[in-house]
């Protein structure tokens, strides 16, 4: 399982080219991963998330704290949240899995585009890897462009960073990292409010319930 402090906001309508500008500052540009993801959208439950990745993996993630509200500078104010993550890729937990889900009708597909940034903070500040590598405590950030549904998809965008680490060390991760994104850089073209700052299942919880899928496709 994965422990993480995490900070995320969505924003409707298509991403602005001057954000994914703003996203490479510093770093070098990089094309997106793109993917395609099945969420259960549970309805009133803002804190569970399900969803098979890439049709191959599951994942799920449940919030386990609320660390209050942040604020990373002018226009950049959030909801820090604690949240655990149990995946596997196993084949046969993931199709016995899907085919006992298979009857579910609340299953919605979610088209990513991700654009990806890794930082370490083993040396107690951020400092950023040019492809993932594991280590003890870091963080990442991405922004994603988002397609939720298929009849009548609505599109947003996304920005979030995932810290992880000991304990004692994720919400600083956390809070070094944002800090190290919103400021002594250009700033972000767009202000993002703390109403727009929640995770997936929440922000599937406020979609419109046109387009839904009544079951996955896990392969």
């Amino acid at each position: 399982m994965l422990h993480t402090a995490e900070v995320r906001w969505f924003v409707q309508g298509s991403l602005p080219g001057q954000v994914v500008q703003w996203f490479w500052h510093g770093s070098s540009p990089r094309g997106p991963d793109v993917r395609d993801d099945w969420y259960l959208v549970l309805p009133g439950c803002e804190g569970t998330g399900v969803k098979f990745r890439r049709g191959t993996s599951l994942d799920v993630k449940a919030r386990v704290g609320d660390g209050g509200a942040v604020s990373y500078g002018p226009g950049i104010a959030g909801v820090r949240e604690s949240w655990v993550k149990w995946s596997s890729d196993n084949a046969q937990v993931v199709e016995g899995l899907a085919h006992v889900c298979a009857g579910a009708r609340e299953w919605l597909g979610v088209r990513k585009e991700r654009y990806l940034r890794f930082f370490t903070l083993e040396l107690a500040r951020p400092v950023e890897l040019r492809t993932y590598a594991a280590t003890t405590v870091g963080c990442h950030v991405e922004l994603t462009r988002v397609l939720a549904g298929d009849t009548r998809p609505c599109e947003a965008w996304t920005l979030g960073l995932e810290a992880y680490g000991e304990r004692d060390q994720r919400e600083e991760a956390l809070d070094a990292t944002a800090t190290h994104l919103f400021t002594g850089r250009p700033p972000l073209p767009v202000p993002l409010a703390a109403a727009a700052s929640m995770g997936y299942p929440a922000w599937l919880n406020r979609l419109p319930r046109g387009g839904r899928q009544t079951r996955p496709a896990p392969s």
